[in-house]
């Protein structure tokens, strides 16, 4: 099947994704993402630009090098979107701020791409 029901799922559980012929073959694994972390774990390329969560506002902030478009997405544990964001920066150094209030506590994946760089990881809300 391609779905997994995650509310078995705890903090600190680790999971990969693996891909399945009909025949039974196994794929490589996909990056271990452990659940209500919020370190990046997965880089492609070399981007560096930061992020923290701030549980007290439910603000997601991006520092670092950013500049130009840095495309942001939220997703459930599934791989379905929650929701997504473009950010537009004129120069290195700037914040920018996300509001996530409104959405459900839970774990959620964490996407972000800027200037050739992707990186995800988890982020717990709370």
């Amino acid at each position: 099947t391609n779905t997994y029901a995650t509310s078995s799922l705890a903090t600190g559980d680790v999971i990969t994704v693996r891909a399945a012929s009909e025949m039974g073959g196994l794929g490589a694994s996909s990056n271990a993402l452990t659940i209500g972390t919020t370190t990046s774990v997965s880089t492609q390329g070399l981007g560096p630009v930061r992020y923290g969560y701030d549980s007290k506002t439910r603000t997601l902030r991006f520092s670092g090098e950013l500049s130009g478009r840095m495309d942001v997405s939220l997703h459930r544990l599934d791989g379905s979107l929650v929701q997504e964001w473009t950010l537009e920066s004129d120069r290195p150094g700037n914040v920018h701020e996300i509001s996530l209030r409104g959405l459900a506590s839970g774990s959620y994946a964490l996407r972000y791409r800027n200037a050739g760089a992707m990186h995800s990881g988890t982020l717990d809300l709370r």
